[in-house]
């Protein structure tokens, strides 16, 4: 059993919107990015082996004042240099009618 994701470092649950996973620190197993709803931070999670430790403050995503909700997350070494880099695809929702 994995544990670790549910809550932030102050114990707050958040919506998980949008996940993704990757050997971000190259140890062999998966890290997790998870998007979030606006006024949300999102959460990085380094695994640990059977639990993860959030390291969102670490790569600068702690801010809780994003605009919109995340629905798209990912961890991709985009310009091929053995980096993974944090890419949100987000939208705002709003009420039907």
């Amino acid at each position: 059993e994995l544990r670790g994701v549910a809550r932030d470092r102050q114990g707050g649950v958040r919506a998980g919107m949008g996940v993704d996973s990757a050997d971000v620190d190259r140890d062999g197993d998966l890290d997790l990015l998870v998007g979030h709803m606006a006024r949300e931070a999102d959460g990085y999670f380094i695994n640990q082996g059977k639990y993860f430790v959030e390291r969102t403050h670490n790569v600068g995503i702690a801010t809780a004042n994003w605009r919109y909700t995340r629905f798209g997350v990912g961890l991709r070494d985009l310009d091929q240099t053995l980096r993974r880099r944090i890419a949100l695809g987000d939208a705002q929702v709003r009420p039907v009618g």
